[in-house]
């Protein structure tokens, strides 16, 4: 029981792009649209019975060799 822990990742798309506008009668919207279409952030936290927690900010999304890696850089038991 002591060696529980539990993980989360979640992610956030930074685009932030608006699908409507609204304008006047017969006049057209003008916004200004970044282009952030593949900028990402991703967080994984880790918390322990105990109450020790690691967090972990990145970008990008997470795979297998970021994980592995912050399984031992938190001394987390498999």
């Amino acid at each position: 029981m002591n060696k529980l822990v539990f993980l989360d990742e979640s992610g956030v798309n930074l685009a932030e792009t608006r699908l409507y506008g609204r304008a006047p009668s017969n006049e057209r919207v003008n916004d200004y649209v970044p282009d952030a279409r593949f900028e990402r952030k991703s967080i994984l936290v880790s918390l322990k019975l105990n109450g020790q927690m690691s967090a972990l900010l990145f970008g990008g999304t997470l795979n297998g060799k970021l994980f592995v890696q912050y399984i031992v850089f938190c001394k987390i038991e498999m």
